[in-house]
């Protein structure tokens, strides 16, 4: 008996929200569930579509594999540390060298500029990251540790606060006005 599409989803919706709420365990706060939970539907929408092509496997075990990888690549793309610099952190690596490698990540522009922009598109996105570089050069001690710890170590802005002897507020508005202060400097 052939399941259309739409049934495999409604089907297969529990399974994604039960991967995605698995994988959560292991992320940080700053990564959203229904985030996860989106590019697991994009995983299920392409299991949907090439299972038929794959005789004799099981497709909830098909779409599990699909779904949990479409998760990853999510998780990677999202990344904008790169594995050589979380390496660095779990090997317990100084704040110094943690933060200059953060820095070189931003002059190499996080991967932004590929061999396909154009020149035009290139030099907008060199000048974008340079702008970025100046303002995290130009930030106090402060608020670099603060920002280290929320994008890097994937801190909560409640467990930044208590990790610096403030409150959640006080981490909450130094986060914004760093954010608008880059967003300011980035337009």
């Amino acid at each position: 008996m052939d399941k259309t599409s739409d049934q495999l989803i409604i089907e297969c919706a529990p399974l994604v929200k039960r991967i995605a709420r698995h994988m959560m365990v292991k992320l940080p706060a700053s990564v959203e569930v229904d985030d996860l939970i989106q590019a697991g539907m994009i995983g299920l929408l392409d299991a949907i579509r090439l299972h038929g092509e794959l005789p004799g496997q099981s497709f909830q075990n098909y779409a599990f594999t699909r779904i949990r990888g479409a998760m990853l690549d999510a998780l990677r793309r999202a990344d904008c540390i790169g594995r050589p610099h979380r390496e660095k952190i779990k090997r317990g690596e100084s704040e110094e060298v943690i933060i200059s490698s953060f820095e070189d990540a931003l002059e190499e522009g996080f991967d932004l500029i590929s061999q396909e922009d154009t020149p035009l598109e290139y030099l907008i996105k060199k000048d974008l990251v340079m702008k970025a570089v100046g303002f995290f050069d130009g930030l106090s001690e402060k608020h670099k540790k603060l920002m280290t710890m929320r994008y890097v170590d994937g801190v909560s802005l409640r467990g930044i606060g208590r990790i610096m002897g403030k409150s959640e507020a006080w981490a909450c508005i130094q986060h914004k006005e760093i954010l608008n202060q880059l967003e300011g400097v980035l337009n």
